[in-house]
């Protein structure tokens, strides 16, 4: 009977390591964009997040958006104590986005300053419009000491601006890198 006993519960053993269950997972991927005006002030925040669904019946977000849009279906979110509160359910992928409050500017983890010079000069970028001559764009990036830890340590910064060649005779820079497309650069 022992012996019996014995290989009975080592087959259990077995098969419980062999057998995965899956617990509802959800993979999230956040881009946080910034608009900034022509000198590098804050002008809109806008977040996007792509969710990667197994098993998974809603999703919690906690961020605090002016306005929210389901690009996934027509699913309405709930608002629940700040709490904003997707049903997912029978869903592989759920996307959506929000326009975050100008308020957590503070929290970018980045300051801009922009300025611009025409032939060598410093101009307003309101009066660069309509003249011709060497442009050059400046951009002072430093890090902001004043943003929560958690978005100085674990955000990325990419900047990206597109250039149509059929306006702008050379774009030139040391330290992007290019890409062409047809007639417009992108660095």
């Amino acid at each position: 009977m022992r012996r019996f006993l014995a290989i009975f519960l080592a087959i259990i053993i077995l098969a419980m390591n062999s057998v995965a269950i899956a617990a509802p997972t959800i993979d999230k991927t956040e881009s946080v964009y910034v608009n900034l005006d022509y000198y590098g002030a804050v002008e809109q925040i806008h977040v996007s997040n792509d969710c990667v669904l197994t098993g998974q019946n809603e999703i919690v977000d906690f961020g605090v958006y002016e306005n929210i849009t389901n690009l996934t279906n027509r699913t309405e979110l709930k608002n629940v104590d700040g709490k904003i509160i997707w049903d997912v359910s029978g869903l592989k992928r759920f996307a959506y986005n929000g326009k975050v409050s100008n308020d957590n500017a503070k929290n970018v983890p980045w300051t801009f300053e922009v300025s611009y010079k025409l032939n060598g000069v410093e101009t307003r970028a309101e009066d660069l419009l309509g003249k011709s001559g060497l442009v050059e764009m400046i951009i002072d990036i430093n890090a902001n000491k004043d943003a929560k830890e958690y978005y100085r340590n674990n955000y990325m910064l990419e900047i990206t601006g597109s250039y149509d060649l059929n306006k702008y005779l050379s774009v030139e820079s040391d330290e992007a890198m290019f890409v062409t497309t047809g007639r417009t650069k992108t660095l």
